[in-house]
């Protein structure tokens, strides 16, 4: 594809190159599996390549290449000791970036044989692989979320609640005295001087006019 854009080509052209090649260790190319005979290309040729044809073994001769490759990338890798429900470990939460940060978690429970749930301090729950867990003997401190969202409260013994004293105070003119004691006091009636008594607004009469 970077050659065809150097040299100004259609790409297209040497992607049917690309399908029409044979694949490593195997006998057939991808148009080959894919269609049972090779595509018509600029280059000439016979009508006999054309011909269809079944590709025979190819799931055993892909699963071969598979475990080759497998072979030579394990060689030099190492099993991971297993992590235990509850254990303390340090978790990626950003696997691919280079400046990733490590995070304390707890291990909840194993998924699949490499792959495990946690969840870190904060309480936020991640799926990770073995190879971006560490293990770690710091201790674990789990906050709630919805405690620290919640507003203090005050537990004074000697705090009362608003009530309708100051509503009392008011009215009739004379200071409340707290009871600090915790002591319940005596409500007194309290009676409303006749100035002050709400007074109902008149009912203005109604108005009709010759136009109804």
């Amino acid at each position: 594809m970077k050659k065809a854009k150097q040299a100004g080509t259609d790409p297209y052209l040497y992607l049917l190159d690309w399908r029409n090649t044979p694949s490593e260790e195997m006998s057939s190319s991808p148009a080959q599996r894919m269609f049972g005979r090779r595509t018509r290309t600029l280059l000439p040729t016979t009508s006999y390549p054309l011909k269809p044809k079944v590709q025979e073994d190819v799931k055993k001769k892909l699963l071969k290449q598979k475990s080759k490759q497998a072979k030579y990338y394990n060689q030099n890798t190492k099993e991971l000791p297993p992590l235990q429900i509850g254990e303390v470990i340090r978790v990626a939460t950003k696997p691919g970036d280079r400046k990733r940060k490590w995070f304390k978690a707890r291990v909840e429970d194993q998924i699949d044989i490499r792959s495990y749930k946690v969840r870190t301090e904060d309480c936020r729950l991640y799926r990770r692989n073995r190879r971006h867990l560490r293990q770690s003997k710091e201790p674990f401190v789990q906050t709630s979320e919805t405690s620290s969202m919640r507003p203090p409260q005050d537990n004074h013994p000697n705090t009362m609640p608003a009530t309708a004293e100051p509503i009392r105070s008011q009215l009739t003119g004379q200071p409340v005295q707290d009871n600090f004691a915790g002591q319940p006091t005596q409500t007194e009636p309290v009676t409303v001087p006749p100035s002050q008594e709400p007074t109902a607004d008149p009912v203005k009469p109604t108005v009709v006019t010759r136009s109804g």
